[in-house]
């Protein structure tokens, strides 16, 4: 009865908090910090959708309990982004991140170079973004999170509301450190660099293609 559904809700609430306390000690206990991060998000995913399923049910379980699985499913989300687009693309994001400490006006040509060089010799192999998405697939079961996920990866690296790695606006900085630098480099400097670079349009459109 609903009554009973109510009164089950008293026990629900504090259930969910001793699962989140219990399942914040298991990252550690992973080989990398992404293995970590997804055990969690399925997790938290699961318990998710059995709350709501209980609420569905008629326990009036209180928006905190909702609210705060949410908030830290998504908070992990992001943090997977990060990871996964880090795995796969961290040379580029760690030199962009390195000179937005410094003057990125001063960018070291040779470095920009083998930066670039690199980033073009993975898009020449045309499955760095499908790596990305099928690492995704095989990480969560749960369609409804691999969808989510993946929507969440197109959003950051297209730069919309992103959070965490979002990897346009990395290459948007990236295009600033081209530019600036292609104006005052050596002859030879100038070539390489315009000969690698790969255009943020045509990310944006692979990605569309892969993602969407």
């Amino acid at each position: 009865t609903l009554r009973d559904a109510n009164a089950m809700s008293r026990y629900v609430e504090p259930l969910v908090k001793d699962f989140v306390t219990l399942l914040n000690k298991f990252p550690s206990a992973f080989r990398t910090s992404l293995d970590g991060c997804i055990f969690v998000i399925n997790n938290y995913n699961f318990m998710l959708k059995h709350t709501k399923a209980r609420a569905l049910a008629g326990m009036q379980l209180s928006y905190a309990s909702t609210s705060t699985l949410e908030q830290l499913l998504f908070d992990n989300v992001h943090l997977f982004i990060e990871l996964q687009l880090d795995a796969t693309f961290g040379e580029l994001i760690n030199f962009v991140r390195d000179a937005a400490r410094g003057d990125a006006r001063a960018v070291d040509a040779a470095a920009l170079r083998r930066v670039l060089a690199n980033f073009a010799t993975l898009w020449r192999q045309r499955d760095a973004f499908e790596r990305v998405q099928g690492d995704v697939l095989r990480a969560f079961a749960d369609f409804d999170i691999a969808t989510l996920v993946l929507q969440k990866i197109v959003q950051q690296v297209r730069g919309r509301r992103a959070r965490g790695a979002q990897f346009t606006l990395y290459y948007r900085r990236l295009d600033d450190m081209v530019n600036s630098t292609v104006r005052t480099a050596a002859d030879a400097d100038r070539k390489a660099i315009r000969a690698s670079y790969v255009p943020l349009l045509d990310v944006r459109n692979r990605l569309n293609r892969l993602l969407l």
